[in-house]
């Protein structure tokens, strides 16, 4: 897959490896409730926006809106707590992420933002795993916040 940035430069894909990894934890992660979307990425679409945007609470972000977002995510897939679920996965919309873009589409590729994106779903697994907990939001809030400052 040639996927290429706006002004023509190649966009770096996830390895095969790196690809079944999120595909692995794609399955393992979506809610047993019948969506026709995968639920982790949906989160990992929620994340990435606010990394994306230059998450860093106090300079101009919303914490709350942050907070809120995640709230809603979960009580629309798990409104009963998380169980790991090995049913296939609807998989609309997992192939965008074969070529996965952090940053905005209107600027150039930087390949720094593969390894952004490998961090980004490796905290959203992790967020997902610790059950929705208060400590596991607090840990990808600041996964996220250096996530960040990584890519600005």
């Amino acid at each position: 897959m040639d996927k290429k940035d706006l002004r023509g430069n190649p966009v770096i894909p996830l390895s095969e490896k790196e690809y079944m990894q999120f595909l692995a934890f794609a399955r393992k992660t979506q809610s047993i409730l019948n969506f026709q979307e995968s639920s982790f990425c949906k989160l990992v679409d929620i994340v990435s926006y606010y990394i994306s945007n230059g998450f860093i609470p106090g300079r101009g972000n919303d914490l709350s809106s942050l907070k809120a977002d995640l709230n809603k995510f979960r009580m629309k897939y798990y409104p009963f707590a998380f169980k790991e679920n090995h049913n296939p996965m609807y998989s609309e919309g997992v192939n965008i992420y074969k070529a996965p873009r952090m940053k905005s589409y209107m600027f150039d590729y930087n390949p720094i933002e593969l390894d952004a994106f490998i961090m980004t779903y490796r905290a959203c697994k992790n967020y997902i795993y610790g059950n929705f907990s208060e400590e596991s939001e607090k840990e990808l809030i600041d996964k996220m916040v250096a996530i960040s400052c990584i890519l600005n």
